[in-house]
């Protein structure tokens, strides 16, 4: 039972975490060119859960304060993906029913930093959603939300759709 609570833990971690996967990413203008920070952004990646770490840190069973971090690749979409970046994550099991909460960032290449929290349900099957809470470079007074969706059990692979505002 633990381990399937950590392994659930570390797979909402790196689907929430998840800058990984493939990628697709179109931009929508909202704004005077001329004014920085003032852009939209819809970005989409998917991709399988890659390199979990779990942490226990109390009794042998799964519980509070336990956690998990993840990294991830980041991916262009197609047949030919392209790596555009990486995310990292890390999740810590809260009290039920919370699930984990949740924090990351996913870096993309030339562009900057996309920083994200919240909480993930136990269920991973289950959509969430996590505020986007800054960034860096292109990111940098950048808000919105991740939303998270679970495409396949086994690997846990997700799809993560950054519906951003305020990007330069």
């Amino acid at each position: 039972m633990r381990r399937s609570l950590q392994i659930g833990m570390a797979t909402v971690a790196a689907s929430a975490a998840l800058a990984g996967g493939v990628a697709a990413a179109t931009g929508h203008d909202n704004g005077h060119p001329s004014k920085k920070g003032n852009h939209s952004e819809h970005l989409v990646f998917a991709g399988p859960v890659q390199n979990i770490v779990r942490v226990n840190v109390g009794d042998p069973a799964a519980g509070p304060g336990d956690y998990a971090v993840f990294r991830y690749d980041v991916f262009t979409q197609g047949k030919n993906p392209t790596k555009v970046g990486d995310a990292y994550v890390n999740c810590v099991t809260q009290f039920p029913p919370a699930g984990s909460q949740c924090q990351g960032v996913t870096r993309l290449a030339g562009r900057g930093d996309i920083t994200f929290q919240g909480l993930a349900p136990q269920d991973l099957s289950e959509d969430f959603t996590l505020a986007i809470t800054g960034g860096t470079g292109d990111f940098r007074n950048v808000r919105g939300e991740l939303l998270i969706q679970a495409l396949s059990p086994a690997p846990l692979t997700q799809s993560f759709t950054y519906d951003l505002i305020g990007v330069r």
